[in-house]
């Protein structure tokens, strides 16, 4: 037990943050049907509560990048050395750690989705509510969320010199005990359910187009389990190989597909 809480006093974040997620983890697998309706129960409120704030904040996070590149803070150099990796190299990366599986699917099913439901009945067709709604959810405003946060990071790293943590990166947050400390967790465990759904949302693409082209029921429990697997295998390598070999790679898979 001594041993256990010296391991928890040198690093707190990474034992709480493990044991938040290994029991949330439980008990989602056996109370599977009832965390889905606290989902479902819990977007709803969210959406109706602070879905106007949403919007607006979207608004406010691309004007404000827009601001920051158009003026003095924009001429602010991130580093000293020369950039590691060409631009296409970046731009590979960007779209396969921003966007992921989710873009091969939700590029084609929201617009259809937005177009048979029309969240609102506005003078424009339903085509153009479509179109716009889904812009929206993968265009400046998704970006700008990632850039904000992305901004932060690279500026404390490479012009502070500081702690990367989200928490501790923001000098005003240390005001108030403990939120730096929130944040972090907060951070943690919504970069872990991001890599979940993304996961999650990749696996069953996987395993309709398999099911479909071999004609059999789509959700096979082995099907899905063993593709989690097998994906979770391949980016364990990705990472292990480095950022380098990953990024060269993705860049010329991009010249190839387009040269």
């Amino acid at each position: 037990m001594t041993q256990i809480f010296r391991a928890f006093s040198k690093n707190p974040l990474l034992y709480l943050a493990s044991g938040i997620l290994f029991f949330l983890a439980l008990f989602i697998f056996f109370f599977t049907d009832f965390f889905y309706e606290l989902i479902e129960i819990g977007s709803i409120w969210v959406r109706e509560l602070f879905g106007g704030f949403y919007l607006w904040l979207g608004l406010l996070c691309v004007l404000f990048l827009i601001y920051i590149a158009f003026s003095r803070f924009g001429k602010i150099k991130l580093g000293n050395s020369p950039p590691e990796f060409n631009r296409l190299s970046w731009i590979a990366m960007l779209y396969s750690a921003g966007m992921g599986s989710g873009i091969l699917l939700r590029a084609v099913q929201e617009p259809v989705f937005m177009f048979l439901n029309p969240p609102i009945e506005t003078s424009s067709t339903s085509e153009v509510i479509a179109l716009e709604y889904t812009f929206y959810q993968w265009g400046f405003t998704a970006w700008a969320f990632y850039g904000i946060f992305a901004l932060l990071i690279a500026y404390s790293l490479f012009v502070r010199k500081s702690d990367i943590l989200l928490g501790t990166s923001l000098p005003q947050l240390k005001r108030i005990k403990y939120l730096p400390e929130g944040v972090n967790l907060l951070t943690i465990l919504t970069t872990v359910f991001g890599l979940v759904a993304a996961i999650g949302l990749g696996t069953t693409q996987i395993e309709g187009g398999i099911s479909h082209l071999t004609s059999t029921h789509a959700g096979t429990l082995w099907v899905i389990v063993l593709l989690v697997f097998i994906i979770c295998f391949v980016a364990f390598i990705s990472a292990f190989a480095g950022i380098k070999k990953g990024l060269n790679h993705s860049a010329l898979q991009v010249q190839r597909f387009f040269y």
